[in-house]
């Protein structure tokens, strides 16, 4: 072994004794804040390992907001300088306050699993609500469980055992949570939010272009690939210019394109270059805007183009490694080929597909689709939640 080599590995096994001395510690103070008496009227709340203010639990907690009920709410967030809505403490993720708050809440609610970290307490209750659609493509957890790292499985099957309600929003998601999750106890039946009205979708595609600096009339194409665990990113590469120029030949109009990396992702530098036409919309808390807001959703394996046909807007799947994914990272519940989306298979097909883009096609079966998923709802109803963190803050 060289000198160099001597050298890493010394530092190597004093950067693992660091670490395992570093959870050491945190596992004794989480077990220490537990003799700290719980505070009923307490929920924590995480959005996917730390994300601001989005996803499903938002919706849990503006609903709390609305109905001004008596709760503490904290968010945990590593982005100090995420917006929160008033009446929403901020915690930084991973910190040991986070750890002294999870310790002494009454509710959690996380939309991923293990990222609370923290033993859980007699008298405490936890909800998690997933982060899908409502409807998944890529299958999940359990169901590609040899696909996954043997660490991640074990905290998740260690999470599921603390989850009290695992919330759904269809009948199709009620099946998956039976068949795809270490899970077997309680569901609650949910609607998340109104599908929205026209008007309410111009308003929030204002705002959003708000957010971006960008002009009311301008239109927006929404690139939200999910993540490669194999690390690879080349199939993620789009030539921008020839994108914007064959949206503007099929729609007219001038265009942008919003670029949102899956959250796996949000840290690696060098996957996209970012141009005055190529907005880095990642750190976007709330996907579901930036749906409504755009004018054209493209993604690949992810969830997100359900809620785009559900919610009325048009979506496009783009896969360059479609035979790669399914050999090496996981199997599917649907043949992408064969959805209502236009699919393309390389670079030269997506140009194709934006061009011959059908939209009285598309949104009939869009249509057609979400009425078979079995979605409790078009109307936000939170009802079912709303119930058992009454009781759970009255002590019941």
């Amino acid at each position: 072994m060289t000198g160099i080599k001597r050298i890493l590995a010394r530092f190597g096994f004093v950067y693992r004794a660091a670490s395992f001395c570093y959870q050491a510690l945190r596992r004794a103070a989480g077990w220490l804040f537990c003799l700290y008496p719980l505070q009923r009227n307490k929920i924590v709340i995480d959005n996917f390992c730390g994300k601001g203010f989005g996803g499903h639990p938002a919706r849990i907690a503006e609903t709390l907001l609305e109905n001004d009920l008596p709760v503490d709410i904290v968010w945990l967030t590593a982005d100090r300088d995420a917006p929160l809505p008033e009446g929403i403490r901020r915690v930084e993720y991973g910190s040991l306050r986070a750890l002294y708050e999870t310790a002494t809440a009454s509710v959690w609610i996380d939309n991923v699993m293990g990222a609370l970290n923290a033993p859980k307490r007699k008298g405490q209750l936890y909800l998690n609500t997933w982060h899908g659609a409502g409807i998944g493509l890529k299958k999940v957890e359990a169901a590609v469980e040899e696909y996954l790292e043997p660490a991640y499985v074990r905290g998740a099957k260690k999470d599921a055992e603390k989850i009290d309600y695992l919330l759904s929003a269809t009948r199709w998601q009620d099946e998956e949570i039976r068949t795809s999750f270490w899970y077997s106890g309680k569901t609650l039946p949910v609607t998340y939010a109104d599908v929205k009205s026209p008007a309410e979708r111009r308003r929030t595609a204002a705002e959003v272009r708000r957010f971006f600096g960008l002009p009311e009339d301008v239109s927006l194409v929404l690139y939200a690939p999910t993540f490669r665990g194999t690390g690879d990113t080349a199939c993620f590469r789009i030539d921008y210019p020839a994108l914007l120029a064959a949206l503007e030949q099929r729609f007219g109009g001038a265009w942008k394109a919003l670029v949102r990396l899956h959250p796996n992702d949000a840290g690696r530098q060098g996957i996209v270059e970012y141009a005055a036409d190529v907005l880095n919309a990642t750190d976007y808390p709330d996907i579901e805007e930036l749906i409504y807001a755009c004018d054209l959703l493209i993604t690949d394996f992810s969830s997100s183009f359900f809620d785009a046909m559900r919610f009325g807007r048009r979506s496009l799947l783009y896969a360059a490694d479609y035979e790669d994914y399914i050999r090496r990272e996981r199997p599917l519940w649907y043949d992408i080929r064969q959805l209502p989306p236009p699919f393309a298979g390389d670079h030269a097909a997506l140009l194709e597909a934006v061009r011959r883009f059908d939209d009285e096609r598309y949104f009939a079966e869009a249509k057609a689709f979400a009425e078979g998923v079995g979605y409790y709802g078009d109307k936000k109803d939170l009802s079912a939640v709303l119930k058992v963190l009454r009781e759970q803050i009255a002590g019941g």
